[in-house]
């Protein structure tokens, strides 16, 4: 895969820590390249509706010109954006990159205020989930809209795929971009199959691992909050465990841009794991500030760091 197409990558599974450190060395050209769905990695992070503002930021930065850019099947940044769910500050970024998106209009037949007046949301995990799977393309993803209503791809005459290998060219020769990752990857569970079996089994399923050394509570962040304080609940200790890479559920919680209610409780439950280091030597803090955390759950950890019950013993 070439390194203009990991920043789609990165964005579309949502690694911000990943893709600030492609972005960190990207130009314009790398920005420029489509999938084929016609889509950037703009488009992409705008089916998220929590992308991180500060990474928001950056993408427009770095090609404004982005936000202008219509998918094969016709969607601008701002469409998606709104039809995700986005909040007011995120898409106001959108318009401020190309106001004339305001009267652009949809597929759909909406423009964009229309779009924010239907108050249906995209359902970006169904639509990511069925993203090239034949059988799943008539899943509803937006209102009566289909994956393969959002996700189009059409025959590219020849001279369309010479420009787009001509871009991948450029970008590749700019700069070359990380391709791995080191630590954990964030896991999805089946949180209503989760409570199903703490009801039926109890506390063990809490101190289950997996084959990365993970617990319930590393991946809870994405839970319910009920899921997640009962998960909390069964295995408090869970607080202090590990994953084979040096991870806490604080780290994951971080990683994961967890909610500032979700960061104080693991906060509450084990203070001093604001300062504990990964295997890399990286605490929580220095986390935040890789994946641009939200400035609310920030606030939360710099509260922690202040607050004397959090501080490392020095015995």
């Amino acid at each position: 895969m070439t390194s203009s197409l990991h920043l789609i990558r990165y964005t579309k599974l949502c690694d911000w820590a990943a893709l600030r450190r492609a972005l960190e060395k990207a130009l314009p050209e790398h920005l420029e390249v489509r999938d084929e769905y016609g889509m950037l990695a703009l488009h992409w992070a705008a089916t998220e509706k929590n992308i991180p503002v500060g990474m928001l930021d950056v993408l427009l930065d770095l090609y404004p010109d982005g936000a202008k850019v219509l998918s094969t099947a016709g969607y601008l940044p701002l469409h998606l954006a709104i039809m995700a769910g986005a909040s007011m500050a995120r898409v106001q970024r959108y318009i401020a990159a190309y106001p004339q998106g305001i009267t652009t209009v949809a597929p759909s037949g909406h423009s964009a205020f229309e779009l924010w007046e239907t108050k249906i949301r995209l359902d970006t995990r169904t639509l990511k989930r069925g993203e090239g799977l034949h059988s799943a393309q008539s899943a509803l993803v937006w209102g009566k809209a289909m994956i393969s209503d959002l996700l189009k791809v059409t025959p590219q005459s020849p001279s369309l795929r010479r420009r787009r290998g001509d871009l991948l060219s450029r970008a590749e020769s700019a700069s070359a971009l990380p391709i791995t990752l080191t630590d954990d990857p964030v896991r999805e569970w089946d949180w209503l199959d989760v409570q199903r079996r703490l009801t039926l089994h109890g506390p063990e399923v809490a101190r289950e691992r997996d084959d990365r050394g993970r617990l319930l509570l590393h991946g809870a962040s994405r839970a319910p909050i009920e899921i997640f304080d009962a998960i909390l609940r069964a295995n408090p200790l869970a607080v202090r465990a590990k994953t084979r890479s040096g991870l806490l559920p604080l780290h994951m919680a971080v990683r994961q841009h967890a909610s500032p209610r979700r960061l104080q409780r693991l906060l509450d439950a084990y203070p001093g794991s604001l300062y504990e280091e990964t295997y890399n030597g990286d605490t929580p803090l220095e986390w935040a500030d890789r994946v641009l955390l939200d400035p609310m759950a920030l606030d939360v950890l710099r509260k922690g760091q202040r607050s004397p019950l959090h501080k490392p013993s020095t015995d």
